[in-house]
C-alpha cells in the first residue's frame, strides 16, 4: 500500500526525520502547498494518507479511488472531515490516541490558576502604570468538577489533585477510579457555587450560552439562569468564556 504524508512542512520536516525509520514502510512527502481542489490530483494513487492539518471535504475524498485510510496526527479529525460519510465511502480515518492531552490539561489549569489571580488584568494595569493588586483564590483544598474525564479530563484532574484540589465528575460511564456525580444535579446553581465554579467554561453562540464538556459536548444552559448565577457575586468569583467558532 501506497502513503503519502500530505502536509508536511518546514516545521514539521526535522520532526518527522527523527521519528522516521529505516525499517518503516515506504512513506512519501509533500512539503509542496495546495489548493483544497487539487485533494484529488495530490492523492492521486494512494492508498494512505498522513494528515496533520489539511481537510478533507467528502466531496473531494470521494475522488480519490484509490484511498482507504486517513492517519489524522491528532485527536480532532471531525474538525477537518466528516469520519461517518468518509466510513461510507469505505476510508477510515485513524487518530492519534492521547495525542495533546498533557498538553491541554496543563493550559487549562494555567488558565485556571490565571483566572483565581487575576493575573491577565493586573498585568495590564501593571502595563498602564497602575499598581492595584487583588485578592487571589488560593486552589489548595478547592473542589474542581471536570465534565468528561476522558484522556485531557484525566490529565486535568491528575494535576489538580497534585496541587491539592479535591476532583468531582461526570462521565458518561462508569469510572470507579474516579469520585462522579450525577450532571444534572452538578448544574444546579446552589451546587455551582460549591463544586464547580473553578472548573466551568461558558460560551455564548447566536446568543444562547452554553457549557462546554471537557470532551466536546455541550449541556445547554437558560441564559437567564446564567446570568443570575454570573451576577451573585457570592455564588461565583470568576468565569471563564471561551467563543465557539
Amino acid at each position: 500500500m501506497k502513503t503519502l504524508f500530505i502536509d508536511c512542512n518546514q516545521q514539521l520536516a526535522p520532526v518527522w526525520q527523527r521519528v522516521i525509520r529505516p525499517d518503516d514502510p515506504p512513506i512519501a512527502v509533500n512539503m509542496a502547498p495546495f489548493e483544497r481542489a487539487e485533494l484529488p490530483r495530490v492523492l492521486v494513487g494512494y492508498d494512505i494518507c498522513i494528515d496533520d492539518h489539511s481537510y478533507m471535504p467528502t466531496d473531494l475524498v470521494k475522488q480519490c479511488a484509490s484511498l482507504r485510510h486517513i492517519v489524522f496526527l491528532g485527536t480532532g479529525a471531525a474538525s477537518y472531515m466528516d469520519v461517518g460519510e468518509l466510513k461510507e465511502l469505505g476510508v477510515t480515518v485513524h487518530t492519534i490516541k492521547g495525542y495533546g492531552d498533557t498538553a491541554v490539561a496543563e493550559h487549562t489549569i494555567a488558565l485556571m490558576m490565571a483566572c483565581c489571580r487575576d493575573i491577565a488584568r493586573m498585568d495590564r494595569d501593571i502595563r498602564r502604570g497602575i499598581w492595584a493588586p487583588q485578592e487571589g483564590v488560593q486552589l489548595r483544598g478547592k473542589t474542581l468538577g471536570i465534565i468528561g474525564l476522558g484522556g485531557i479530563g484525566q490529565e486535568g484532574a491528575r494535576i489538580a489533585q497534585g496541587i491539592g484540589m479535591r476532583v468531582i465528575g461526570w462521565n458518561r460511564t462508569p469510572r470507579p477510579d474516579a469520585t462522579l456525580v450525577d450532571l444534572d444535579q452538578r448544574l444546579q446553581p446552589g451546587l455551582l457555587d460549591e463544586r464547580l465554579h473553578l472548573g466551568q467554561q461558558l460560551a455564548q453562540q447566536r446568543g444562547q450560552l452554553e457549557l462546554l464538556e471537557v470532551e466536546g459536548h455541550l449541556a445547554r444552559l437558560d441564559a437567564a439562569d446564567v446570568e443570575n448565577v454570573v451576577d451573585d457575586g457570592e455564588q461565583v468569583a470568576r468565569v471563564g468564556i471561551h467563543p465557539l467558532q
